[in-house]
C-alpha cells in the first residue's frame, strides 16, 4: 500500500505543478530581480591613495585585492570601479578584465554576482552577445553558461567570422590571440617575461581567456622547455564544424551534358560520328535523387558545440515525359523519346524527335516542342526552333537556330556574318566561321574563324591544330586552345570571367524576382481579403477568387524561374572568379585579354604554351 501511494505522488506533485499561472509566476521572480537589484549596495569606494600599499593594507584591503588595484592602476584604468572592499580579489579581476577590453561592466559590477557569473558576463560580452539578456541575480552560473553558449551557437550560424581578439596578460606579458572563426588560439612568450612562465602558468592565462578546448598541451610544454619567445606558438585547436551534402540528382543515362567530357583539347573530335543521347523506354529510370545530408558539428576554443550548415533539398525536377516515384526517389520515363536533364536548370525531358529527312533550305522555318534531327543541310536565312536538342548532321549556312537545350551541328558552320545560333545547353561543331553564337552551356569546335561568342560556361576549340582567330569572345569561365590569335594581325579579343556583366545580370534577376515577389503578396493578400468576405467555401466558386488562384500559381513559377536563374548566375560566377585562357601552342601577338576586368594586349608571341589569369594581366 505505502508502496503504491508513493507510486502516486510524483503524479500528483506534477498534476499541482501544472495547476500554477506560469506567468504570474515569471512576473514574481521578476520582481523579486528587480528589487534585489535595487537593494544591491552600493560600492563604498575608501578616499585612500591607491599607490600606497600600506594605506590599502589599514583599509583591511587582502594582499590579492591590493594586486589586483595595482594592476589596474598599471594599466591606467580607473581602479575606483573595482575598489570595492566589498568584491573578492577574483570580482575585481573579472571587472579588470572587462574594463581593460573597453566592456560594458555596469552589466556585471555587482558585489552579488560571484566571480564566476561575472566571468559569464564577460564572455559573453567578449563575444559581442546580448548579455544583458542573462546578466540576472537569479541566474546561477551554470545557468547563464547555457544561455550564453546557446547564444553564442545561434551568432555563430549567422557569422562565423566575428570572434577573433587578442589580449596580453599583465602578470607575465604572454599575449593570447584568437581567430576570427574561434577554431584557433595562439600564445606569444615575450622576449622579457614580467614573471616566470610556467605550463600550468600558460594553462591557467588560457583558461582567463575563455580557451579551453583542443588545448595542445605538447605544444605548450615545448615553448616552455625550449623558452620559444617572441614566436607564435599554436596553444589549441577546435573542431571545425562540416556543412551537410545538398541533395543531388545523378542522370541513369548518358546524359547530352557529360558526353564530351573526358575529350582532351589536343583531339580532334569526329562530330560525324556523334550520336546525341540514347533514347529511353516507359518505365526505364531516367534520374535518381539523393536527399541532403546532415552536418557534422564542430567546436570552438571555447568550448561551444556550433552546428554547420545543414544540406539543402533540391526542388523537384520540372519538364515533360517522365514520372516520379517519391517513395524511391527516382525519376520515370512515361514515353519513348529521347531524354534531357538540365542541372543548372532544374530540368528533366523525354523528348519526341522531328525528323527532316532533307534539307532545311533558303527561308524556310521549322519549329518543335521536342527534339528537330536535320539529316541535311541548313540553308540562308533558315529558321529552326526547338524545345528539345537541336541535332544537324550536314551544314549550316547563315541560318537561325534556336534551342532551348543542345545544338550539334556536325557538318560546322560558316555564318557569313549574319543569322544566329543559341542554345539553352551546350553548343558543338566541327567548325566555325564568321558565326554568332550564343550558349548557357560548353562551346566547343575544332576551330573558330571569326566569330562572336558568348558563353555562360567554356569556350573550347579541340586538336593540335586548333584555332581561335579573330572575333569577340565573351566566355564566363575559361577559353582554351593550341593556338590563339593568327600571324595576320586580325584582331581577337577575348572578355573572360565578366564580373561586372554578371553582377549586372544578378541585380537583373533580382529585380525581377522582387518585383514578382511583390505581385505575389498583394494577389495573397487579395486572396484573404475574398476568404474573409465570401467564406472559405464560398470563395472556392467565386470567379475572381479562382482567377487569383491562377494568377497566384503563375507568378509563384515565374518566381521559382527567377530564383533557378539566381541560382545559375551565383554558381556562374563563383566560377568565373577562377576565370583562365589557356594555349597549348601558340598565343599570338596583339591578342587583347580581359580577364575579371583586367586587361592585356600580348605584346610578343607566346610559343610554349600558357595559363593566363587575373594575376597575368592585373596592372599591365
Amino acid at each position: 500500500m505505502a508502496e503504491q501511494e508513493r507510486a502516486h505522488k510524483p503524479e500528483k506533485m506534477q498534476n499541482s505543478i501544472e495547476s500554477i499561472d506560469v506567468d504570474a509566476l515569471l512576473d514574481k521572480i521578476n520582481g523579486i530581480t528587480s528589487l534585489t537589484d535595487e537593494l544591491a549596495p552600493e560600492p563604498e569606494v575608501p578616499e585612500i591613495d591607491y599607490s600606497d600599499a600600506k594605506a590599502m593594507e589599514e583599509a583591511d584591503y587582502g594582499e590579492a585585492q591590493i594586486a589586483e588595484i595595482q594592476m589596474g592602476r598599471e594599466q591606467g584604468l580607473d581602479v575606483r570601479r573595482f575598489a570595492n572592499p566589498a568584491y573578492n580579489w577574483m570580482q575585481m579581476r573579472e571587472i579588470r578584465f572587462g574594463l581593460a577590453e573597453e566592456l560594458d561592466v555596469g552589466l556585471y559590477d555587482n558585489p552579488l554576482f560571484s566571480a564566476s557569473q561575472m566571468r559569464e558576463v564577460r564572455f559573453g560580452l567578449e563575444d559581442g552577445l546580448d548579455a544583458a539578456s542573462y546578466a540576472k541575480l537569479i541566474l546561477s552560473a551554470t545557468d547563464m553558461y547555457k544561455s550564453r553558449t546557446k547564444l553564442f551557437a545561434e551568432a555563430y550560424k549567422a557569422d562565423p567570422q566575428k570572434y577573433g581578439r587578442s589580449v596580453t596578460d599583465d602578470s607575465t606579458g604572454i599575449r593570447v590571440r584568437v581567430s576570427d572563426d574561434c577554431m584557433s588560439a595562439y600564445i606569444t612568450i615575450p622576449k622579457k617575461p614580467l614573471s616566470e612562465i610556467t605550463e600550468a602558468k600558460i594553462l591557467s592565462i588560457l583558461e582567463e581567456r575563455n580557451v579551453v578546448y583542443g588545448i595542445q598541451e605538447d605544444a605548450v610544454r615545448e615553448a616552455v622547455r625550449q623558452n620559444l619567445t617572441g614566436t607564435e606558438i599554436c596553444a589549441a585547436l577546435g573542431k571545425k564544424p562540416s556543412n551537410g551534402r545538398d541533395g543531388w540528382y545523378e542522370p541513369k543515362f548518358e546524359n547530352e551534358m557529360n558526353q564530351f567530357q573526358f575529350v582532351q583539347p589536343n583531339e580532334e573530335i569526329d562530330y560525324t560520328n556523334v550520336n546525341m543521347v540514347e533514347s529511353v523506354t516507359p518505365g526505364q529510370v531516367l534520374v535518381k535523387y539523393h536527399r541532403a545530408e546532415s552536418d557534422v558539428f564542430g567546436v570552438t576554443v571555447s568550448g561551444i558545440t556550433v552546428d554547420g550548415a545543414a544540406g539543402k533539398e533540391l526542388p523537384e525536377l520540372r519538364g515533360v515525359g517522365f514520372t516520379y516515384n517519391p517513395e524511391k526517389q527516382v525519376y520515370l520515363a512515361s514515353e519513348k523519346g529521347y531524354p534531357a536533364y538540365n542541372e543548372m536548370n532544374g530540368t528533366l525531358n523525354v523528348w519526341n524527335v522531328y525528323s527532316v529527312r532533307g534539307d532545311v533550305t533558303y527561308y524556310q522555318s521549322v519549329e518543335y516542342e521536342g527534339t528537330i534531327h536535320i539529316f541535311g543541310n541548313v540553308g540562308s536565312m533558315a529558321t529552326v526552333r526547338a524545345s528539345g536538342n537541336i541535332i544537324v548532321e550536314g551544314f549550316v549556312e547563315s541560318a537561325s537556330l534556336f534551342s532551348e537545350h543542345d545544338i550539334v551541328i556536325k557538318g560546322g558552320v560558316n555564318g557569313g556574318g549574319h543569322g544566329i545560333i543559341s542554345a539553352g545547353g551546350s553548343l558543338r561543331g566541327k567548325f566555325f566561321e564568321n558565326a554568332n553564337l550564343r550558349a548557357k552551356g560548353a562551346v566547343e569546335g575544332n576551330y573558330f574563324l571569326n566569330c562572336d561568342v558568348v558563353t555562360d560556361d567554356c569556350m573550347t576549340a579541340h586538336g593540335r591544330k586548333a584555332r581561335i582567330m579573330g572575333g569577340h569572345i565573351t566566355a564566363a569561365v575559361s577559353v582554351e586552345a593550341s593556338t590563339i590569335g593568327n600571324y595576320m594581325g586580325v584582331r581577337t579579343v577575348f572578355n573572360v570571367g565578366d564580373l561586372a556583366g554578371l553582377d549586372s545580370r544578378i541585380q537583373e534577376a533580382k529585380k525581377a524576382a522582387d518585383a514578382v515577389s511583390e505581385q505575389l503578396g498583394q494577389l495573397q493578400a487579395g486572396k484573404e481579403q475574398l476568404e474573409t468576405l465570401l467564406g472559405s467555401s464560398a470563395a472556392s466558386s467565386n470567379a475572381l477568387y479562382v482567377r487569383t488562384l491562377l494568377a497566384m500559381g503563375s507568378l509563384e513559377r515565374q518566381l521559382g524561374d527567377h530564383n533557378r536563374e539566381l541560382d545559375r548566375l551565383d554558381q556562374i560566377r563563383k566560377r568565373a572568379l577562377k576565370a583562365y585562357v589557356r594555349t597549348h601552342g601558340e598565343l599570338q601577338e596583339g591578342v587583347l585579354l580581359i580577364i575579371n576586368g583586367n586587361k592585356k594586349t600580348i605584346g610578343q608571341t607566346i610559343t610554349s604554351g600558357i595559363t593566363l589569369t587575373r594575376e597575368h594581366v592585373r596592372g599591365r
